[in-house]
């Protein structure tokens, strides 16, 4: 199995999401992706850090999820 790592934010308006091979990077590809909205949208480029609430989940492949938990095998 290879972990992935999933990094999430919601706004009113849209939901964000970034894959990363480890946390650093999928936080900072979710940061590179919230500032390219923010330039795309004419926004304050660090305006997602007074609401955001982001979320990283470790993932591992070839497993099933089921509202975000790994669904367990019996």
């Amino acid at each position: 199995m290879v972990k992935i790592y999933y990094a999430s934010a919601h706004s009113r308006s849209f939901d964000f999401q970034a894959i990363g091979s480890t946390y650093n990077e999928a936080i900072g590809t979710l940061h590179k992706g919230l500032k390219a909205h923010a330039k795309a949208y004419n926004l304050e480029p660090k305006w997602f850090e007074q609401w955001a609430d982001i979320r990283v989940q470790e993932i591992n492949s070839g497993e099933c999820l089921r509202d975000r938990e790994p669904i367990k095998q019996i």
